[in-house]
């Protein structure tokens, strides 16, 4: 069996031969992609990649890599929380470049050339595993055409993490077919080091080398050494897998996904925009139907009435489709299922395996003028759509990254961003710019390479760069002026304030004049005379409240109210009040909120209460109106009121956990702890119900039991103050320190 292998493989050697010969061919690509894409060696990160890996990189540079806070107190506008890139190795080696390096642009260069070389890696490594299997001329096909493909060629360009990703799980697939299961594993580790993702490489492996068991008890016994060696590969794959799982699970990258899921359908959006790889898919698939078919019906033939023969090329063909296809399908199904939105660079785990199968099914097939027609062909096709020159056209958020890296069209976007963040650095430094995602973090951080130092300003999405305020800080600087950026993306769109068109008394300070322009301009806000009243009125009507459209949207209007009110309540009323939905049930809920949040706990108690008699049987109105009983001194009312919403709702933590408080307060330890158990059998993640939890038990005089909740919640949150506290006197207690109380 071995020795069959052996003989198989050596096919390989009539293309290359000699193994060093392959770090050779890896060096050629390589130094013909650099020269391809010179014009790009020095680029900044695009979009994504700014937000993500080098704002994370960044953060480890200027805390000195401080991993507990990357971990627990930092959260970038593109993550959805700090966990997600912790996963990966990436942003910690880039932060050494960048401790390293002698100035930005030297990141950026060595950058690209990682980029560059794991792009010849990877199309190497390729070519190597297809050739003794598909023959030379087939892996070189499908290398060429995967290589000129628009969006693979585009990654090539992008400092991201999704082309290390892919690179390190076709190695684990090459590793594999050669019988090196332990070394694939750990390739297939390497590939989720470098992104979650990866992980589906790993999953995988597991699947092919439980068909490779199967094969060879079929072809050895269960007694063949080789048998039991695959086992044991196959079970410590598996170990890795388990782990894998649980390092997932440990990040909150389930959190950013649930984010991510109220976007576009991924399978409506692909098919509008990358219908070649639609194209390819569906190819794939029937090619492969026919190809196991055809296989099927050879092998009957060529039995001799027994059991059917196939040869070991033939198996290894077999085990390499059917893995390539488990990348392909739960890579799509990862996206449409899990995922729930659109990106393209999401496909690329599964782009070289698709191609893998064509030349598995299809190229291998074809006679050597077929082969060649066919190639030249397809990659004439693709270098002539390098810009996206047949594809569909992006009828919305045109500048987004999401769709841009569909084809090398990205770079009209990227030179634009560049030149504007540079042009307002030269020219405009000292303005005061409201601006959108990703354009704070592009002015705030200098080693991101968009400006040599940080510019400042307001920021309408939820996080912002380190040298940008929250756009609702403007109400406390009230500028003369501001700078306007403006452009179309879903950033801009779900913005905590709306940014204004221009009108033809605004200055225009750059204007790309693209379908979907990126602007930039200054606008004069209304004199003061000493009152700061009209430039606040402008702001909440110009800015927060916005336009008819957004007024008319009261889930946009409230969820601005929310933001709003994180800063400044009183204003947030306000502009509840202007927009004229403040009799909405909703709204009204959110005034209450509000109100309790100026400590105006009697009017909060008024509008809850018409919203009650709208509403009687919604739980939130009485939760909410039992915390403004409680508020106002009244516990008998706010008991009341938490144990009406316990009854309506019981599957909320909320309300139990509230009347907890009302026990704690009264000093009835015994009840507070049922109900904060009661509330934790719920929500077993709330940190501030774990703490409370243990200052009712530090009461009882339980302090072990007491430490282990105040330990927990610290877990949870390891930024409440409280619980860090209490866990500190539980220590003291425990070493036979003074007594002390939680509090």
């Amino acid at each position: 069996m071995q020795a069959a292998f052996a003989q198989d493989n050596a096919v390989e050697h009539t293309w290359l031969p000699g193994a060093a010969r392959w770090p050779l061919l890896v060096l050629v690509v390589f130094l013909l992609l650099v020269v391809g894409r010179w014009e790009i060696i020095d680029s900044p990160p695009y979009y994504d990649f700014a937000l993500g890996l080098f704002t994370e990189a960044n953060f480890l540079v200027d805390s000195d890599f401080d991993y507990y806070r990357l971990a627990h107190a930092e959260a970038t506008g593109n993550d959805g929380g700090p966990r997600v890139y912790l996963i990966s190795v990436l942003p910690t080696l880039l932060a050494l470049v960048m401790k390293a390096a002698p100035s930005t642009r030297s990141v950026l260069v060595v950058s690209h050339l990682a980029s560059l070389a794991c792009g010849s890696v990877l199309l190497v490594t390729l070519f190597r595993m297809l050739a003794p299997l598909a023959g030379g001329a087939a892996a070189a096909a499908a290398v060429a055409i995967l290589a000129s493909t628009p969006m693979f060629s585009t990654q090539l360009d992008m400092l991201g993490i999704d082309l290390p990703m892919t690179t390190a799980a076709v190695l684990a697939m090459l590793l594999a077919s050669h019988r090196r299961l332990v070394l694939a594993s750990l390739a297939a580790t390497a590939a989720f080091a470098m992104k979650p993702s990866g992980l589906i490489a790993t999953a995988a492996l597991v699947a092919y080398d439980a068909c490779l068991i199967v094969v060879l008890l079929q072809q050895a016994g269960w007694r063949a050494r080789v048998v039991w060696s695959t086992c044991a590969a196959t079970a410590w794959t598996c170990g890795l897998l388990v782990a894998q799982l649980l390092v997932y699970q440990w990040s909150n990258l389930n959190e950013r996904l649930q984010e991510l899921a109220v976007g576009k359908g991924f399978v409506s959006a692909v098919l509008a925009l990358c219908p070649d790889q639609v194209l390819m898919f569906l190819f794939a698939v029937g090619a492969t139907a026919v190809s196991c078919g055809a296989s099927v019906w050879q092998r009957l033939r060529r039995s001799d009435g027994g059991r059917p023969v196939a040869s070991s090329l033939a198996t290894q063909r077999g085990l390499l489709l059917i893995a390539a296809w488990l990348v392909v399908v739960a890579t799509i199904g990862a996206i449409v299922f899990y995922v729930g939105v659109y990106s393209v660079r999401y496909l690329l785990l599964g782009l070289p395996f698709l191609y893998a199968i064509l030349a598995l099914t299809v190229l291998r097939w074809m006679d050597a003028r077929a082969l060649a027609t066919l190639a030249l062909g397809a990659v004439a096709f693709n270098l002539a759509n390098w810009n996206g020159y047949f594809f569909p056209a992006v009828n919305e958020y045109r500048r987004h990254c999401s769709v841009l890296e569909r084809s090398h069209e990205y770079l009209a976007d990227h030179r634009s961003n560049i030149d504007a963040m540079r042009e307002l650095e030269a020219k405009y430094p000292k303005d005061a710019i409201v601006a959108g995602f990703p354009f704070p973090y592009y002015l705030s951080y200098p080693r991101l390479g968009y400006v040599a130092r940080p510019l400042h300003g307001y920021s309408i999405n939820p996080f912002a760069g380190s040298a940008f305020l929250q756009a609702a800080r403007l109400f406390d600087d009230l500028p003369a002026q501001l700078t306007f950026i403006r452009v179309d993306n879903p950033n801009y769109e779900s913005g905590a304030v709306r940014v204004p068109p221009p009108t033809d008394g605004d200055s225009v300070l750059y204007d790309d004049r693209q379908a979907s322009p990126l602007v930039v301009y200054r606008r004069k806000l209304p004199t003061t005379n000493g009152d700061s009243q009209a430039r606040t009125n402008w702001l909440l009507n110009e800015l927060w409240l916005g336009s008819p459209r957004d007024a008319s949207d009261l889930a946009r209007l409230l969820l601005r109210a929310r933001w709003l009110g994180a800063y400044r309540p009183a204003l947030a009323i306000e502009l509840v009040r202007r927009s004229g939905v403040k009799d909405k049930l909703a709204a009204r809920l959110l005034v209450g909120d509000l109100l309790l949040a100026v400590g105006q706990p009697r009017e909060a108690v008024d509008v809850l209460a018409a919203a009650a008699q709208e509403a009687p049987a919604d739980a939130q109105i009485h939760l909410r109106m039992g915390d403004a009983w409680q508020a106002l001194g009244d516990l008998r009312q706010a008991r009341r009121a938490f144990e009406q919403a316990a009854t309506l709702d019981p599957s909320s933590a909320a309300p139990l956990s509230r009347l907890g408080m009302l026990s704690l307060q009264a000093r009835d330890f015994g009840e507070a702890v049922d109900r904060f158990r009661q509330a934790l059998a719920l929500d077993p993640l709330e940190p501030t119900t774990h703490n409370a939890l243990g200052v009712a038990l530090a009461h009882r005089g339980d302090w072990q039991s007491a430490r282990l909740e105040f330990a927990r919640a610290c877990e949870l949150d390891p930024t409440l103050r409280e619980a860090q506290q209490n866990l500190t006197k539980a220590d003291q207690m425990l070493r036979g320190a003074a007594p002390a109380s939680g509090s």
